[in-house]
C-alpha cells in the first residue's frame, strides 16, 4: 500500500487538528491526491451545497 497512511484534519473555525488513519480500502480504491480529494469531498459535502457557501 501507499507509504503514507494518514491525513491531517484541520478545523479552521476552532484551530483543532487531528491525525486520521486512511483505511487500506480507500488507499487501494482511490489512488493519489485527486482520488482522495474526490472521495472525501463526495463523502463530506452535503448534497445540494452551493459552490460558494
Amino acid at each position: 500500500m501507499a507509504r503514507y497512511g494518514w491525513l491531517l484534519r484541520v478545523n479552521l473555525s476552532t484551530g483543532d487538528m487531528r491525525r486520521e488513519d486512511i483505511p487500506d480500502e480507500v488507499k487501494r480504491d482511490f489512488i493519489g491526491g485527486r482520488g482522495f480529494g474526490a472521495k472525501y469531498l463526495y463523502d463530506e459535502v452535503a448534497p445540494g451545497a452551493g459552490p460558494l457557501i
